[in-house]
């Protein structure tokens, strides 16, 4: 239980099961209710005020207005309900093996989103409302609702977060594990696959349904691939990162000469030798010096042309690198 001055009250739990079927096999699962709570930015933000050319459904022109961005004292703490389910395998005839597999769902109902008045969508439903949707708070005038002539052209859009996104995803997590010896050494390998296929959002209600599992920066298949050979006070790590292809946008009727975003690979790579309470190190990051994949999102005025930004999130962009370094333990 939490109580916050500014957001409420808020009560969180969680119940799980872990049984071993057999010496072999292990299954768990969970049933959870989580919270975020808004934090200092959404609560209480300064107001930022730009002017910028804006188009007004209500009477049918063109101008210009100020945006307003404020923050909102009133949210409430995010609510998620999540379900984990999975298995544990340990087989007896590999040893040093093992394998878990997990499933999980999270939904949100009231998820904290900006909602911006000058969003079409936004205007639509205060039209289709008649004035009285709560979203039309976020669109002012000076006359009336029912006065549709240019002297009732907006006189500014406010910008504000809100408890107003539901969010619903879905997965599976694979972990494997594995070791045995070689050459008077060990060998260590570890396996993390995830698998995403969704991650369904609708903004506010009106809004329609985005999926952004596969875009850019969340592909719908991730893997991390560790190996770790050691032998006496000298060990070799590698650490290998993929993605399949994505998608460009999460609006799937977006067309885009390109159809997908490449796969991409990288890999890092340590070399270290251990003595008395000392380690030496080289490290080669982004080993075989991939490039990051150009990448652009659409915004931007409506008279300035092509894409914004450079690179997808999380991909490397310096290269190959290296470091080395010697750590002492005290």
């Amino acid at each position: 239980y939490t109580d916050y001055d500014t957001s409420g009250s808020v009560s969180t739990w969680k119940v799980g099961i872990d049984w071993k079927i057999t010496s072999d096999l292990t299954f768990r699962g969970t049933r959870s209710r989580d919270i975020r709570a808004p934090n200092l930015n959404d609560l209480f933000a300064p107001r930022l005020v730009n002017p910028a050319g804006v188009t007004d459904n209500h009477t049918a022109i063109v101008g210009q207005a100020p945006f307003i961005t404020d923050p909102n004292p009133a949210l409430e703490p995010e609510v998620a309900k999540t379900w984990t389910a999975g298995i544990v395998y340990r087989p007896s005839f590999i040893p040093r093996f093992s394998l878990a597999a997990d499933w999980y769902q999270i939904k949100i109902a009231n998820a904290i989103t900006v909602i911006q008045g000058q969003n079409a969508v936004i205007q639509n439903i205060c039209e289709a409302s008649n004035g009285t949707s709560p979203f039309c708070a976020l669109i002012e005038r000076p006359l009336p609702f029912s006065n549709r002539t240019p002297a009732n052209f907006v006189t500014a859009f406010y910008s504000k977060p809100q408890n107003a996104q539901v969010v619903d995803t879905h997965g599976v997590d694979i972990e494997a594990n594995y070791s045995f010896d070689l050459a008077g050494g060990t060998v260590n390998t570890r396996g993390l696959v995830s698998w995403q296929p969704i991650l369904n959002t609708i903004q506010f209600p009106g809004a329609p349904v985005s999926n952004g599992a596969g875009i850019a920066g969340l592909a719908e298949w991730r893997s991390t691939v560790f190996l770790k050979y050691t032998k006496g006070p000298w060990q070799f790590d590698t650490q290998t990162r993929w993605h399949n292809k994505t998608d460009w946008n999460a609006d799937r009727s977006f067309i885009y000469a390109e159809k997908k975003l490449p796969a991409v690979f990288t890999t890092n790579a340590t070399v270290s030798y251990n003595w008395a309470r000392s380690q030496a190190f080289l490290t080669v990051t982004n080993l075989f010096d991939k490039q990051p994949t150009p990448f652009g999102g659409t915004g931007g005025a409506s008279s300035v042309a092509g894409l914004f930004g450079g690179w997808i999130q999380g991909e490397d962009t310096i290269g190959r690198y290296y470091t080395i370094g010697v750590r002492l333990r005290m």
